[in-house]
């Protein structure tokens, strides 16, 4: 997983529509039930870049669940996971209509409420957490209508 992981973080064209088209997003997304945290972290770290890759891709995660998945982990203590899920959801935040409302049906705004409130986070969290904040606003006029 960790060579994956570089392959798709190359600045260089990243294999992203090999690995989409192998449904290696698939295997990665049943990984997720692992237990290790650094396992976790790489394979959040592989769909960020997935996500930020075009909005089919956003809507093949959204449909395994991958936005769900990533909210639940942001209730964890391990930093550097949550640091990496608040990637990840950035860029499905920033896909459009479609995914801010996916986003917004988990419990994504109380986990970021925590976060804000939360003084021992790390300076890095809470600037992941504006660039979410806007991606959600951005896309929709008022976004928390859809919390309704």
């Amino acid at each position: 997983v960790r060579i994956l992981r570089k392959c798709v973080s190359s600045v260089q064209s990243p294999p992203i529509g090999l690995l989409m088209k192998l449904k290696l997003h698939e295997v990665l997304v049943r990984l997720l039930k692992n237990p290790s945290d650094k396992l976790k972290i790489e394979i959040a770290w592989i769909l960020t870049n997935i996500a930020a890759e075009g909005s089919d891709n956003c809507k093949i995660l959204i449909g395994l669940g991958v936005h769900e998945k990533l909210v639940d982990y942001l209730n964890i203590p391990n930093g550097e996971l949550k640091e990496q899920c608040l990637w990840a959801i950035a860029n499905i935040a920033g896909d459009g209509v479609f995914a801010v409302t996916a986003l917004l049906k988990t419990k994504l705004v109380d986990h970021l409420a925590k976060i804000i409130t939360n003084k021992a986070n790390q300076l890095s969290l809470l600037r992941i957490l504006c660039w979410i904040l806007s991606g959600l606003s951005r896309v929709l006029p008022n976004p928390f209508s859809v919390l309704k």
